[in-house]
């Protein structure tokens, strides 16, 4: 770092500072001699310091916008957070989605934090850091570029799938090639970065950062607006279970349900609300095939009232509601990476039934979220393998289950959720707000400036009104 020579009129200003104290004349010189250096110093590292900020770190976010998929949620927010910082020179690279039947959703974010994300546009200058997040990964640096890459993923079996990453260019596959990536692996959980390890991803190429919460949006209700939600939503004298995701097998949706029956006939005021991921996924028909497996018929269900299902796509305010005016969120993962719901629900004040041994542990708390036990077990065909070997996951116990959806129904739950509506977003508020995330990711970047690290579719829009039921007949499901 170069030395800042002080100006003349500095050097008085010193000179006149010394001179009012008396020193008798050796010891004034070298105290005279210390200040002087000191002062030069003092100079060098503030000039230094200017000229580290003198020009914001040029930062390219390659993403899916406009989507509710987690993956774009996550992105969508940090690029809010980029934007807010003068640190950082944001630009936008759209990646083409994983499923070209995708269409983009209008409405997700408040219209100002929307207009800001679809004015962001890609910079023709080469950025000095590159993150992604979608899928696949790409577990390589653009062509001769000297870029930090940072890949956001997730592992929710226990380890990398075989399609979880687009082919090298260098023609390496399999685990060669996430033992041979260059890039910085960023997950959302200890339990998913064990999965990455186990591909052979080098330890120190993985980072842990958990996912955010707007804390804006997704907070607690007062008394009166949770009650007007649940008249609209005909909820009064209920006690509603709430679920919330694709209806994928690896959600637990099929568990939850069996738990809910035994529920429902000694409690006949349980309701359980089920929110689907229908826009990306075909989550009804999942479901119903799921359920159809296991001898359950849930179109009986559906038209009996007790079990509610929610299709269209939600704006995150909307979603806040729902969280708001259920009782309990109930979440019997098999297997997951981070589960979002669970953060949100708690910020808004709802406490949490979850899975036990899962990334969920890493970020509740027992003031707030009671767990159920798990085994962890092998899943799939013994021959069918991964670069990281057999997919495992957890099979919740399903009478351990009933008994926490049973106890949140008792005076003494009723205690529980009570205290959970301030614990829960006390927790999350403290460690998981995106602008504590957003700045941790962004030290990824700028921490090592310098150091080489080794859509298509139409548009559709949420309309403003409440929560609409399918209430499909047999024929229809």
């Amino acid at each position: 770092m170069a030395w800042a020579i002080p100006s003349l009129d500095a050097y008085k200003r010193l000179q006149v500072c010394m001179g009012q104290v008396r020193f008798p004349g050796a010891l004034f010189c070298r105290l005279r001699l210390l200040a002087v250096i000191s002062f030069l110093c003092t100079r060098t590292k503030c000039v230094g310091a200017e000229s580290q900020r003198v020009r914001p770190y040029r930062l390219q976010v390659e993403t899916w916008l406009e989507l509710p998929h987690s993956y774009s949620v996550i992105s969508q927010h940090l690029l809010l957070e980029f934007l807010n910082r003068d640190d950082i020179q944001l630009s936008f690279s759209d990646l083409p989605f994983y499923n070209p039947a995708w269409k983009r959703v209008r409405g997700l974010f408040p219209p100002a934090d929307e207009a800001a994300l679809l004015n962001l546009k890609p910079s023709t200058i080469p950025p000095e850091g590159i993150l992604r997040i979608a899928y696949p990964f790409v577990l390589q640096r653009p062509a001769e570029s000297s870029a930090k890459v940072v890949v956001y993923g997730t592992t929710e079996w226990t380890v990398c799938q075989a399609n979880d990453a687009f082919p090298s260019p260098a023609g390496i596959s399999g685990r060669a090639q996430w033992e041979a990536t260059d890039v910085t692996i960023l997950t959302a959980s200890e339990y998913s970065r064990g999965g990455f390890l186990r591909c052979g991803v080098p330890r120190e190429r993985v980072t842990v950062i958990p996912n955010g919460v707007d804390l804006q949006i997704f907070q607690p209700a007062g008394t009166e607006a949770r009650a007007t939600f649940r008249k609209r939503q005909e909820w009064e004298g209920r006690f509603v279970f709430l679920n919330v995701g694709a209806m994928t097998t690896n959600k637990g949706v099929v568990d939850l349900i069996r738990a809910f029956l035994g529920i429902q006939q000694r409690h006949p005021r349980a309701l359980l609300f089920l929110k689907g991921g229908d826009h990306l996924y075909p989550s009804l028909q999942l479901l119903v095939e799921a359920c159809a497996n296991q001898g359950i018929d849930l179109g009986a269900l559906l038209q009996s009232g007790n079990v509610e299902y929610a299709a269209d796509p939600l704006a995150f305010r909307q979603m806040a509601e729902l969280y708001r005016a259920a009782d309990v969120y109930v979440t019997p993962y098999r297997a997951e990476g981070f589960n979002m719901p669970v953060l949100e629900a708690a910020a808004c004040g709802l406490a949490v039934i979850c899975t036990r041994g899962g990334p969920t542990d890493e970020f509740t708390a027992p003031s707030f979220a009671l767990h159920v036990n798990a085994t962890l077990e092998p899943v799939g065909n013994p021959q069918d393998t991964t670069p990281g070997g057999r997919k495992q996951w957890l099979r919740p116990d399903l009478l351990h289950l009933q008994e926490q959806m049973e106890f949140v129904m008792t005076d003494e739950g009723e205690t529980f959720l009570e205290k959970a509506r301030q614990a829960g977003p006390a927790f999350i508020k403290s460690t998981h707000s995106w602008t504590v995330i957003a700045d941790r990711i962004a030290q990824l970047f700028i921490g090592n400036a310098g150091q080489d690290s080794g859509g298509v579719g139409g548009n559709e829009s949420i309309p403003e009104k409440g929560l609409s039921r399918q209430t499909a007949s047999h024929a229809e499901l």
